[in-house]
């Protein structure tokens, strides 16, 4: 008889008697509709650091306005200063959901950064020489700090862009963009650590990325190998966690990197099934990723995926395994963020037609379960365990979302657990992750991660 197979069965014993009788009334994953019909979410909107508050932009007639979604309140537009009457859209939100930044139009069609403090709006000063306006991306956790783009006095198309810091909602400051590059910051690929001390974004028309911070200015982001190519334009989505360490993914590698430090880029041990993420996002400490793929071979299809460290996982797939109802869409398309604690993710997707409503694209709020009530559970079967192909079929609740799969040869002090992962998939309201087996006795466990 196999160990790990003895293993797995002591285990599966040992938690089910750990486990708690309310556990068969397990916790469920949930998605609110955040209640505007044609609402088209930008790709920066943003997600308090509860998910209580919500933030985007929506079609309103002929024009676009921002929004702000609390539970009990629904959508409501977020009003414009006096004398504005342009459009506007909402990008980003405080962690305790009282600073919105964004950006409106003036009566000349120029965009002006704009921070809503409790509802009530403000314009952010435009630093000198820049006139041809600009706008708000991101805000820091405690909304103190924003990041966004002023268009410089030297230039009135995308290439005088530049980076712009406002703190404490009046200073600002230009930041200048890397010597070796033109001047380009892509506005919609802007990031911003959580206490506002780090900054990564493109930067010139090779759309490189770069991470910024006070002390050493512009910095580009390297890969190692040096082979994998991060720098031709639309090659990369990138996503920061709260410290700035910054995850990215590229077109054809199917790996995501993480730069931790200023030194280059290391592989994740996770590989994408599908073609590379279009948006990324990640939580505070980056142990759950999420985003959008597009399948070119079925049409071009998009699909929204989550990224534990054991691999990914179709996001559909996971509401329905942690108990959702999803009969009212009729698809998930896009993530656009996620909350500091991995909790909430929001984006939007096709509401399915029903008797009041056509089909439509609606906004959402999801409630994911990061982990299982009582005691973790991990049942461990060898398949074949004759046949040179024989493997390790782990199985788990798929409510403990959270946690990385690792194991040893020898349970013992001085051997380490070394991290798992592959092709996942939901099977029912389990996780199942098939690992090729090796020839020596294996021991698996869940460890729950924050």
């Amino acid at each position: 008889m196999n160990s790990p197979t003895c293993f797995g069965r002591l285990l599966r014993r040992l938690f089910i008697l750990l486990i708690p009788l309310s556990q068969a009334c397990a916790q469920s994953a949930f998605i609110d509709a955040l209640g505007s019909q044609g609402t088209r979410v930008p790709g920066a909107a943003g997600i308090s650091g509860d998910g209580r508050v919500v933030v985007g932009s929506r079609q309103a007639a002929e024009t676009e306005e921002a929004f702000i979604w609390q539970p009990g309140l629904g959508s409501r537009r977020l009003e414009l200063p006096p004398g504005l009457a342009g459009s506007s859209s909402a990008h980003s939100v405080s962690d305790d959901g009282r600073i919105v930044v964004g950006r409106c139009t003036d009566a000349f069609g120029r965009s002006i950064p704009l921070r809503w403090v409790d509802s009530l709006p403000e314009l952010l000063p435009l630093p000198p020489g820049g006139g041809f306006g600009g706008f708000a991306a991101k805000v820091s956790r405690d909304g103190k700090i924003v990041v966004g783009v002023a268009g410089s006095a030297n230039s009135e198309n995308r290439t005088g862009w530049r980076v712009c810091l406002w703190r404490e909602g009046s200073q600002q400051e230009f930041i200048e963009s890397s010597p070796s590059e033109a001047g380009y910051a892509d506005p919609s690929r802007l990031l911003l650590s959580s206490d506002g001390s780090s900054i990564a974004m493109a930067v010139g028309a090779q759309r490189q990325i770069h991470r910024w911070s006070a002390d050493t200015g512009f910095v580009p982001l390297k890969l190692e190998p040096a082979s994998h190519d991060f720098s031709y334009p639309g090659n990369w989505q990138v996503a920061m966690t709260g410290d700035g360490s910054v995850l990215g993914t590229a077109r054809f590698q199917k790996r995501i990197f993480r730069w931790d430090g200023w030194g280059a880029g290391v592989p994740l041990p996770i590989t994408l099934t599908t073609n590379p993420a279009a948006k990324l996002v990640t939580n505070d400490r980056g142990s759950l990723l999420a985003g959008m793929t597009v399948n070119r071979l079925f049409g071009g299809q998009w699909s929204s995926l989550v990224v534990p460290p054991f691999g990914p996982l179709p996001f559909e797939d996971v509401l329905r395994g942690q108990g959702c109802d999803l009969g009212a869409w009729s698809s998930l398309t896009n993530i656009s963020a996620i909350s500091a604690d991995g909790q909430w993710v929001m984006g939007w997707g096709s509401a399915a037609p029903s008797d009041d409503s056509p089909a439509h694209v609606e906004a959402f709020r999801a409630k994911l379960i990061r982990h299982a009530q009582g005691a973790p559970r991990l049942d461990v079967e060898v398949l074949n365990p004759d046949a040179d192909d024989s493997i390790h079929r782990l199985r788990w609740p798929a409510t403990d979302l959270l946690v990385a799969v690792e194991s040893t040869p020898l349970i013992h002090p001085t051997v380490p657990w070394t991290a798992e992962s592959g092709a996942p998939r939901i099977e029912g309201n389990e996780i199942v992750l098939d690992l090729e087996r090796v020839t020596e006795a294996r021991y698996f466990r869940l460890r729950r991660l924050d």
